[in-house]
């Protein structure tokens, strides 16, 4: 993004255009181009992160957004997650499914690897 284009804009569409463009470089799939049953590595950033107990076991979910949309990443049976905390970037490598709950778009128990901050 220019110089003179990243005046204009707002710090979150910075931010997005940011995710988009790193997405790209590293040859992740936008999350708005995931579909249920798809095997994809994903990257962006974390948006919010909820620790919850479920009926039968902890889950830890973090939202990640990629400037273009977001996926839920699940953890089942965690309570922390290293590394993972509101505002780190990372990559997630997994099976992505659809939530039952929200007809949202979920990865469980991903593979992961927390990246530095996109800035171009």
């Amino acid at each position: 993004m220019g110089w003179l284009r990243r005046l204009a804009n707002s710090a979150q569409d910075v931010e997005a255009a940011d995710l988009r463009d790193a997405t790209a470089v590293l040859g992740a799939t936008a999350t708005c181009d995931c579909r249920a049953g798809d095997y994809a590595c994903v990257y962006g950033s974390i948006r919010s992160l909820t620790i919850r107990p479920d009926a039968r076991t902890l889950v830890t979910q973090a939202e990640l957004w990629d400037g273009a949309g977001a996926m839920t990443l699940v953890w089942l049976g965690r309570t922390a997650i290293p590394g993972v905390v509101l505002g780190s970037t990372m990559m997630a490598v997994g099976r992505v499914a659809r939530s039952s709950e929200h007809g949202s778009l979920v990865m469980y128990n991903p593979r992961y690897q927390l990246m530095p901050r996109a800035s171009t």
